[in-house]
């Protein structure tokens, strides 16, 4: 059985279409607290709604057999390869350091690159194989069982954190402040109280079209630290050629 805990998002094969001959699971349930949302990525399928809680999810999506895809092999990418990914993403040599970008290929035989996941002490909890060149899902998220933290990109401690959505993203901010890719838009309370531990300013910077979602995430999340921001952006920090001045100004702000 399938439930989806608050703040937290799972994939696996559609309920409604079986995800097709291949089993693809392109089929995703979000939890925004208490609201589920749930699409299926086949342009064959395109199920989408909402459900109201848990119980309804797991009464709904249960399977006798829950079916869990091999992770995909990875391999290291040809020069030609990783010089045109740092160019379609302007990426530094520090910042390729940090990423640590990989090629890798899934069970569909698609080709795809791999970004590892790096928790706070800079271990590896698996990866995300991402695809950028149409392939449904875009993403395919690898986690060792019970690993919620998120991937950190640690600049000088800890005192000051930013979020972001992805790791190419937290990559690039890495070099003037820790950063946390979560993966999604969705910050789980263990990844929150872990936060609050260990950090007094928390700033957040999703991409330009979730600015909704981070205020209401700096809204919840407020009364655990110091100082929460939210950073507003009219380009996602993937696609920024370079980080802009005011950009750099917010994510320094606050920072002891």
């Amino acid at each position: 059985m399938l439930s989806v805990a608050p703040g937290e998002q799972i994939r696996d094969v559609c309920p409604f279409c079986g995800g097709g001959r291949t089993k693809e699971r392109s089929f995703v349930a979000i939890n925004e607290g208490g609201v589920i949302r749930y699409i299926c990525h086949r342009g064959s399928c395109g199920k989408k709604g909402v459900w109201l809680s848990d119980s309804e999810v797991g009464a709904t999506i249960a399977k006798e057999n829950k079916y869990v895809a091999p992770w995909p092999h990875k391999f290291s990418p040809t020069k030609p390869e990783l010089k045109a990914f740092a160019e379609k993403y302007r990426l530094s040599d520090d910042d390729l350091s940090r990423l640590r970008p990989m090629r890798c290929v899934d069970e569909n035989k698609n080709p795809r690159w791999w970004y590892p996941i790096f928790g706070p002490h800079g271990s590896v909890h698996g990866g995300q194989a991402r695809s950028l060149a149409g392939v449904r899902p875009k993403s395919l998220t690898f986690l060792e069982d019970g690993y919620k933290l998120g991937s950190w990109y640690v600049c000088d401690g800890a005192e000051s954190v930013v979020l972001v959505e992805d790791q190419v993203s937290a990559a690039k901010l890495g070099g003037i402040i820790t950063s946390v890719a979560l993966l999604g838009c969705h910050l789980n309370d263990t990844l929150m109280l872990f936060l609050a531990k260990h950090t007094k300013h928390l700033k957040i910077a999703l991409d330009y079209d979730a600015l909704d979602k981070a205020t209401k995430m700096a809204e919840r999340v407020a009364p655990y630290f110091h100082t929460v921001q939210v950073i507003p952006l009219t380009t996602d920090i993937k696609n920024m050629e370079n980080i802009g001045e005011e950009v750099r100004k917010s994510v320094l702000s606050s920072r002891v």
